[in-house]
């Protein structure tokens, strides 16, 4: 079962003792606080989406947030550095710091009138992701396109559906009630539904496979060089 920001709000309401129609304002702010909270304890698997970027011929800043083609998400929180790529397997953006790409080009690189080129480099500056150098139309007819991974912020109003897996409901719940200021400082309940979360619900959470295999290990067929470890699936090193 999908969970919707009305079902997290209504578990709030039941566990914290809160009406349910008289607080909804209350509600609404313990629920985003508490997901916001756990979006930011982790790299979750089910926040994670993909995104492009249509390059523009001299154009080195692109935004983080918005809806248009040269932008990057409109749901984007944070980006998966690694992942950057034009096409093929050599083609990766190298994530780096904006210190860095000025002492390799020098700090007027993304000025007007300097020479665009290939793009090596990607950073962040603000709300916004810059590459360098400046994507020349030769670069742009070869790679029109700049392809990653980020991680979404959590949908948060009445109505919609959450990525949040349902087995976690009861986490999120925690999470708005220790961290929302539910409950007067003086009250125990703060105090015991953080921990709660801290010390149980992340730990739930972190160790949470939802991807898994059938059988521990797999036949290998004649032809294969090296055994192959089903170990692998359930998240350990050794898989190939």
């Amino acid at each position: 079962m999908a969970i919707t920001f009305d079902n997290l709000k209504t578990e709030i309401a039941r566990v914290g003792g809160f009406d349910a129609d008289d607080d909804d304002t209350a509600l609404i702010s313990f629920a985003r606080t508490g997901l916001r909270r756990i979006s930011a304890d982790g790299n979750w698997k089910w926040l994670r989406a993909a995104f492009t970027v249509t390059l523009v011929e001299g154009q080195h800043n692109y935004d983080l947030v918005g809806s248009s083609a040269d932008d990057v998400a409109a749901d984007f929180s944070r980006m998966d550095i690694r992942s950057l790529r034009f096409s093929g397997r050599q083609s990766r953006a190298m994530w780096t710091t904006p210190g860095v790409i000025d002492a390799d080009l020098g700090p007027e690189w993304r000025d007007a009138g300097t020479s665009n080129g290939s793009v090596e480099w990607a950073t962040r500056m603000g709300t916004e992701l810059w590459l360098a150098r400046k994507p020349s139309a030769a670069f742009i007819a070869d790679k029109p396109t700049l392809f990653g991974y980020y991680w979404r912020s959590e949908s948060d109003s009445d109505g919609e559906t959450l990525y949040l897996p349902d087995e976690f409901l009861t986490c999120a719940t925690h999470a708005g009630l220790a961290f929302a200021g539910a409950f007067s400082e003086d009250d125990d309940r703060s105090r015991e539904y953080l921990d709660m979360y801290q010390s149980t619900d992340l730990v739930h959470m972190r160790g949470f496979r939802s991807e898994v295999g059938e059988v521990g290990t797999l036949e290998d067929p004649d032809w294969m060089r090296s055994n192959y470890s089903g170990a692998g699936d359930y998240g350990d090193a050794d898989s190939y």
